[in-house]
């Protein structure tokens, strides 16, 4: 069974959630959050089996102070608003452009799999470039289309590419990077596996 066959529809978050993109540290064994572009404040970790804590712990390898980058939902602590609560982790990782990352017109980036390739999607094309001295492909699609839990882009003009976007935990093998999607790519006869990054500017999926 395809791996996005398994994605499932996200439960409701909880009133007063909001979409969060920021950097976390441990100081002193208490976690903190820098909004990107913002003060640090404090940081409550009440994500479902404590997953934002099991995940820099993870990443950060015992180095107090290491920053790791994330996307989550979280709200605001008691009536001063002196501190975050994150509700639901969707992107954690180290060592990456974090607040400066760049997606331009991009909506999806897929991130490197194993053997590396990589995917692009704008609006109305898709940059596929699966290494191995094949050249990059760039085709049209159709817009996107949904299938049960599926995010789904075909391409265009009779060319074989499909690729189907699921609501599932993924983990980058190479850097540990956690992604809240994971992707299947058909081409070809050839299938590809790997993680999504959402373009934070744009409404989430």
């Amino acid at each position: 069974m395809p791996p996005t066959e398994r994605a499932v529809e996200r439960p409701p978050l909880p009133p007063g959630a909001i979409r969060l993109r920021g950097l976390v540290r441990d100081i002193g064994g208490r976690l903190q959050f820098e909004p990107c572009g913002g003060a640090p404040l404090a940081l409550e970790d009440e994500t479902e089996g404590q997953e934002l804590v099991r995940t820099y712990r993870n990443l950060a390898a015992g180095q107090e102070g290491r920053p790791m980058f994330v996307e989550m939902y979280g709200r605001r602590d008691g009536a001063s608003g002196a501190g975050i609560s994150a509700v639901e982790l969707r992107r954690a990782a180290v060592e990456t452009a974090g607040c400066r990352e760049r997606f331009d017109q991009r909506e999806w980036i897929v991130t490197v799999g194993d053997p590396p390739w990589r995917l692009e999607i704008t609006s109305r094309d898709m940059l596929l470039s699966s290494g191995g001295g094949t050249p990059a492909q760039r085709v049209l699609h159709g817009g996107l289309r949904r299938e049960g839990a599926l995010l789904v882009f075909n391409a265009s003009e009779g060319v074989d590419l499909r690729v189907a976007i699921g609501e599932q935990r993924c983990t980058d093998t190479a850097s540990g990077s956690l992604f809240a999607y994971l992707v299947e790519v058909r081409s070809e006869g050839r299938s590809f596996v790997g993680c999504a990054a959402h373009n934070p500017a744009m409404p989430a999926p």
